[in-house]
């Protein structure tokens, strides 16, 4: 084990940082970790992390308006509407009139949207799986638990 630099400027080993720092120091350390590899592995998908995001979130439902799939993204609806022109500049979605408001629009992903989707679903499976190798089910009911907890007390805060 080397050493490791997670956080401002001070050092120690990667085992001391791991039995000894702060549990949610561990958690964003292991998310940039986890972020960057992503990055990586999705590079070839011609997609910003962002609009990646985007794009599978669509995928996975129907949105009746833009503000609701920014409410879902945690997004301004002004951001959506950005990342929605260039995903379909790009050919990635495609929108339709709706037939009883010629305002309204649906979005739809393409077949290079699809196609884009499929991969990402392959590339996530993969990671997940190496995330929690080693992991038993009994630990990961355990984990989940925790997780739950942190959850609940982070939406707590004022």
């Amino acid at each position: 084990m080397g050493k490791i630099k997670p956080i401002g400027c001070w050092e120690m080993s990667e085992k001391d940082f791991l039995n000894t720092a702060n549990p949610m120091v561990i958690m964003i350390f292991i998310n940039q970790i986890h972020r960057k590899k992503m990055e990586r592995l999705l590079e070839g998908t011609g997609l910003h992390r962002a609009q990646h995001r985007m794009l599978m979130t669509l995928s996975e439902g129907k949105f009746e308006s833009q503000a609701e799939l920014a409410a879902v993204l945690e997004i301004s609806t002004a951001t959506v509407a950005g990342f929605l022109k260039k995903l379909e500049r790009d050919g990635y979605i495609q929108k339709t009139t709706k037939k009883d408001d010629s305002r309204a629009k649906f979005v739809s992903l393409t077949e290079k949207g699809e196609d884009v989707v499929a991969r990402s679903r392959e590339i996530f499976a993969y990671m997940d799986e190496c995330v929690i190798r080693g992991f038993s089910e009994e630990e990961l009911v355990i984990l989940r638990r925790f997780l739950k907890q942190m959850y609940d007390n982070v939406k707590e805060i004022q």
